[in-house]
């Protein structure tokens, strides 16, 4: 099996200095060059190829790899060289028939997608996940830009990456802006999604590959996109800038995420004025609720294999260990529905799905089917850990 190389790490500061690092890649095939071939191709046909150029760029082939994935209709497979040719263009711009080829793609996707569909990635599509993915969906067929706002520990990231893959066929882009914010990191994190050789001998460069990378029939998410906010200093504001270049030569849909506080930053903080330009292109941006919603918080109790939250008190008992090895029990009650809403009111999802998971591990360990009780006792245990419990 091929397995992914690893990727240095890209600079966190922006700079028009010559970019250094290099992308230790089997698969290299830049993806400007692939969407240059694609151009003057009918959009089905040039939809086929960018899928299946975003497939063997996920798999990472080598140029030997190629030649096993492509058969033949009487047999065998294409050859690596057929395979590039059709990539970068060779075989249209000789006027060749490249249908046979992409009647060997859409067999080859059939058979991934069925496989995706049978894959179970862990992740729970709640009420607030399909309104992300409607407002996303909305971005696309609309190709206008799309603000979503919410505290962090929502779910944002989780339902935005799900659909990235849910659509990763070439026309959905995720990526999280750079710790720093600079313009320079930024560009360079897209040009990693494309395969683009970052040794160049000008930042100018990388970005216009970049940009001639995107068309009107893909969506860019930008998550965490309030890292590119400082009040005191503006280089982040490049990244908005650039998105607006982008938005405005390509017509690309683009999504960017941002935390309530990001939210108020962008709109009334000290660049509020030089940002509007960017806010003026959105259609009806998405306010995500500070607490999942009951229904929501019910579908992760689900999975971990517990009935729906209730006001029924229930009491458990927990014994602690003191640094002298003195062990003492106490007892402590409550209802699952107010720790529920409690936890992810005061310390959001992750910290409750890690509490879920504790109290599925405690159950584990005893053999037992999960309860509530169980989920009191490992919420207690941990509150009791940390000294919190009285």
């Amino acid at each position: 099996m091929v397995t992914p190389s690893t990727i240095q790490d890209a600079p966190t500061a922006a700079s028009d200095r010559p970019v250094m690092v290099h992308h230790n890649l089997l698969f290299n095939i830049p993806g400007d060059k692939v969407k240059l071939a694609c151009q003057d191709l009918p959009a089905q046909q040039a939809h086929i190829i960018w899928w299946f150029y975003q497939w063997c760029r996920k798999h990472d082939f080598s140029r030997s790899a190629l030649g096993t994935v492509l058969k033949k209709i009487g047999g065998g497979f294409y050859s690596p060289d057929s395979i590039v040719q059709l990539l970068t263009g060779g075989r249209a711009r000789r006027g060749e028939n490249i249908e046979p080829l992409l009647d060997a793609i859409e067999t080859l996707r059939k058979i991934e997608e069925e496989r995706s569909g049978q894959a179970h990635s862990g992740f729970i599509e709640t009420r607030l996940a399909k309104e992300i993915a409607k407002r996303c969906k909305k971005a696309l067929l609309r190709q206008r830009i799309m603000f979503i706002f919410g505290d962090s520990q929502i779910g944002k990231s989780a339902a935005l990456k799900q659909f990235q893959k849910d659509n990763n066929h070439g026309q959905t882009v995720y990526v999280e802006t750079p710790t720093g914010g600079g313009v320079g990191s930024f560009v360079f994190a897209l040009a990693k999604q494309f395969s683009i050789p970052t040794k160049m001998g000008c930042r100018a460069s990388l970005r216009e590959r970049v940009v001639e990378s995107f068309d009107s029939r893909m969506l860019l998410i930008v998550d965490e996109a309030h890292r590119c906010l400082h009040p005191r200093n503006t280089a982040g504001l490049e990244v908005f800038s650039f998105l607006r270049e982008l938005w405005n030569r390509r017509q690309c849909g683009i999504v960017l995420a941002f935390t309530n506080e990001g939210r108020d930053a962008f709109l009334h903080g000290p660049h509020a004025a030089t940002l509007a330009q960017l806010w003026r292109r959105r259609i009806t941006p998405l306010q995500l609720p500070n607490v999942p919603p009951d229904d929501d918080a019910a579908l992760f109790a689900s999975a971990y294999g517990l009935p729906q939250a209730t006001d029924e008190p229930v009491t458990v008992r927990v014994t602690l260990t003191d640094e002298r090895g003195k062990s003492q029990t106490k007892q402590h009650s409550d209802s699952p529905l107010r720790l529920q809403r409690e936890v992810l009111k005061t310390e959001g999802l992750g910290v409750w799905i890690g509490i879920l998971q504790d109290a599925s591990d405690m159950a584990a360990e005893q053999e037992r089917k999960i309860t509530w009780a169980a989920v009191i006792k490992a919420y207690s245990q941990s509150l009791a850990e940390s000294q919190v419990l009285d």
